[in-house]
């Protein structure tokens, strides 16, 4: 699983250089932090996403700060979306090739300076 803190999926340089690193990981799962976005529908997970990778648990980012998304491949898990808030996704997942399931989160919290 590759966990990853994007700081924004609004630039083709960024889509670009996320598709690269998933591909690399060779991860079958990947989460991404601050994507920066209030909508993220599947014309616009396939910028950035391996064509492997179909299905997607999203929260949004409120104005220009936060969202999350986990991303993995339908193929290898079948996942239900166990719980999810503006600062958190969990999702229950389930392996094709064995049954096994594991239930991953990714946070995310903006730091608030006093």
């Amino acid at each position: 699983m590759l966990n990853w803190n994007v700081r924004g999926l609004n630039a083709d340089g960024k889509q670009n250089a996320i598709r690269n690193k998933i591909e690399e990981s060779e991860c079958l799962v990947f989460c991404i932090q601050e994507t920066k976005m209030q909508h993220i529908d599947m014309a616009c997970f396939k910028k950035f996403a391996p064509k492997q990778f179909n299905k997607i648990a999203f929260s949004p980012s409120l104005g220009a700060s936060g969202g999350i998304l986990i991303g993995c491949n339908g193929a290898m898990f079948s996942g239900n979306l166990h719980s999810s808030s503006r600062h958190h996704i969990t999702v229950d997942f389930t392996s094709s090739h064995n049954a096994e399931s594991w239930t991953p989160s990714t946070v995310y919290g903006p730091c608030q300076g006093k």
